[in-house]
């Protein structure tokens, strides 16, 4: 027997046409009335974060899909589908249109169905909906619920489904969040998989569903247009197309236009606003807010005033200092509990990701009502993984992870996980960074909003850097960047700009590097610029100053960096490493500042640092290649080579396109 699954893709065939969610979305946008500059970044949020805005907002969205998704008629692809259940065949569909069910009456026959308001799907069911079905009115759609995973009976069901089956994949991206882990176990206990999809989402879906790697069959070809022809071609092959006319078959093949969605009907404003908010556009979120306010409903007006006040008090506006320096002091307990927890929330998360203080931060986490709200727990993550201790910086963001996922907040989720990677990044595990990375960039970035779908391109970009893949690091990073500025994040754009001064730098590309550096000067005064982004601008100004043999320059600007870094470890030791290879290069003494390096390292293990400091100690003769080479397996076993050999010097790790000039880098 067979298992199948099946996505919208396989309803956009003529003649049923039905919309895929660009569609829905494009219509949205335009009934929201959303201004041109912000489609784009409205096409980044995954379609559970845009339909939850547009559903918070008000509007009735559930009767609009049910007329929108109710129309057309079964093609090609559903007959062959109601052929296989009458076969005994069992199909699972994220679609909740009924196209599937109306082909299998036309062949005098019926199925059993479950959707997902059934809390354990029936044992007779062989068409289960997990995501809902028109005729029930009731859908899976928005963000708080996918954010929770597949119900452990329908995974179950899943699960025995397809075990010591083949799966067929038909017209789905395999991107729903609460799917994907089920999904996943499903296909480890398949039999085979045969997935029909372009070739350019291969290997995001190899990466997606590991255990595809080992018994995958792809087909199709470059577009979503040859995938029902392909689709067709194979079920020829199987003997399911008895009921698939010649007329069918012609009409799958011509590419139509899409239906147009229904009218949605009601008051869109406060839709429009709760989106604005969410892809970053907070000024125009805060003015479309205030439009609210002296309305009807009530409710929505209350709602309203206490949006802008959030606005109001994560963008620093006079009224809320007052507020912000009360719940600090010994006057906090008069606070109302709720307002003081919301005002520690706010104010240590302005003092770690708007101003980079991680110290003050962590102080001020210690004074807290609430020390389990998860969004304060990763400002503690972080402080600790800036002071080099890893293994408390992943704990707490871990713990922050939890906590998120069981009440549903995924921007702090998307939080803890970008904690994650880079506590992983810096401490050497850069395969367990790629796997959260995964997590991040394909799944929760966009139900968490726009800056987080940037966040993850840039640690995507930093990982490619750790390759020794600049080039692939700088498509990243641009994309980061426009996020950032439409997200209007500075602190994101700053870090964006600064990481791409390295990947100028691997590459030799002096203009470009040039540039850079000179559009960074205009940030200096944004509240996006920190010590921290000031110490990492200079240290990359140093490190390209001394591939180009301009050794005052660069010692002045690692000396620069020493002077402000004797709390942060990470830049303490680069400057070091740095003035280190000055010395050597000059044929002065290294050893000092290696030693400088090695007692940090007592009390702060850095991976990526204990390697160049290894590599430091070959340079300056100290220790043998086979030496260096042994330290640097242990303290980062996974740390790529130029050329993804294996090393047989130590400099086989060096960053950039020279050898003799060994570059340093770490975000």
């Amino acid at each position: 027997m067979r298992l199948f699954v099946v996505g919208a893709g396989a309803s956009a065939a003529a003649p049923s046409c039905m919309p895929i969610f660009t569609v829905l979305r494009k219509y949205l946008i335009t009934r929201l009335g959303l201004a041109d500059d912000v489609v784009a970044p409205a096409g980044e949020l995954a379609p559970e974060r845009f339909m939850q805005s547009v559903y918070d907002g008000g509007l009735p969205l559930e009767r609009w899909l049910t007329k929108t998704l109710s129309a057309g008629e079964p093609n090609a692809v559903h007959h062959v589908l109601a052929d296989c259940l009458n076969k005994g065949d069992t199909i699972w569909t994220v679609n909740v249109d009924e196209l599937i069910e109306e082909a299998v009456r036309s062949q005098h026959s019926s199925v059993v169905v479950a959707a997902f308001d059934d809390n354990n799907p029936s044992a007779e069911a062989r068409l289960l909906k997990p995501h809902g079905t028109v005729s029930r009115g009731m859908y899976i759609f928005r963000t708080d619920q996918v954010i929770r995973p597949l119900p452990d009976l329908w995974a179950r069901r899943l699960q025995e489904d397809g075990e010591r089956n083949e799966v067929v994949v038909i017209g789905y991206a395999g991107a729903d969040l609460d799917m994907r882990v089920a999904l996943d176990d499903m296909f480890e206990a398949s039999e085979s998989v045969v997935w029909f999809a372009r070739r350019t989402v291969r290997s995001t879906l190899l990466d997606r569903f590991p255990a595809l790697k080992e018994k995958c069959s792809f087909l199709g070809g470059e577009d979503d247009a040859s995938l029902t022809p392909a689709f067709l071609e194979w079920a020829d092959q199987q003997g399911l197309t008895a009921n698939v006319s010649e007329s069918l078959r012609t009409e799958a093949a011509r590419l139509a236009p899409l239906r147009e969605p229904a009218n949605l009907p009601g008051d869109a404003r406060f839709a429009a606003a709760l989106t604005l908010e969410r892809i970053g556009d907070r000024a125009g979120a805060r003015r479309a807010y205030q439009h609210l306010l002296f309305r009807r409903p009530l409710s929505r007006a209350v709602e309203a005033a206490r949006r802008i006040r959030t606005i109001d008090l994560y963008g620093g506006a006079r009224w809320t200092r007052p507020l912000l320096a009360i719940a600090a002091s010994d006057l906090a307990p008069v606070l109302p509990h709720s307002l003081r927890v919301r005002l520690d929330r706010v104010h240590v998360t302005l003092l770690s990701s708007h101003r980079g203080d991680h110290s003050a931060a962590l102080d001020r986490a210690q004074r807290v009502a609430d020390p389990d709200d998860p969004a304060i727990i990763i400002s503690v993550a972080k402080a600790h993984r800036f002071s080099g201790d890893y293994p408390e910086a992943l704990h707490q963001a871990a713990r922050a992870e939890q906590i998120a996922a069981s009440t549903g907040e995924v921007d702090i989720l998307a939080h803890a996980l970008y904690e994650q990677a880079f506590s992983l990044t810096w401490s050497g595990r850069l395969a367990a960074a790629h796997k959260v990375v995964g997590r991040l960039y394909s799944a929760i970035d966009g139900l968490a909003g726009t800056r987080w779908v940037a966040w993850a391109a840039w640690q995507q970009a930093c990982l490619l850097l750790y390759g020794n893949g600049p080039d692939k690091a700088l498509g990243e990073l641009r994309r980061a960047e426009s996020l950032f500025r439409a997200d209007q994040l500075d602190s994101g754009i700053a870090a964006a700009l600064t990481v791409q001064l390295t990947s100028h730098r691997m590459l030799g590309d002096d203009a470009s590097f040039n540039k850079l550096e000179r559009d960074l000067e205009t940030m200096t005064a944004t509240p996006g610029w920190t010590s921290y982004t000031n110490c990492s601008v200079n240290l990359e100004r140093a490190e390209h100053a001394r591939d180009h043999h301009s050794f005052d320059q660069a010692r002045d600007l690692y000396e620069r960096v020493l002077v402000v870094s004797s709390d942060e470890p990470i830049h303490l030791s680069l400057a070091l490493l740095g003035i280190a290879e000055l010395d050597r290069a000059e044929g002065g003494n290294s050893i000092p500042p290696r030693e400088r390096v090695r007692l940090l390292l007592g009390d702060h293990p850095m991976a990526y640092i204990a390697a160049h400091l290894a590599i430091a100690d070959y340079l300056a003769d100290s220790v043998s290649d086979v030496e260096a080479l042994d330290r640097i397996a242990v303290v980062a076993p996974e740390l790529p080579t130029k050329t993804g050999r294996r090393a047989v010097s130590p400099l086989d790790f060096c960053l950039g396109m020279e050898p003799a000039s060994r570059g340093l880098f770490l975000p």
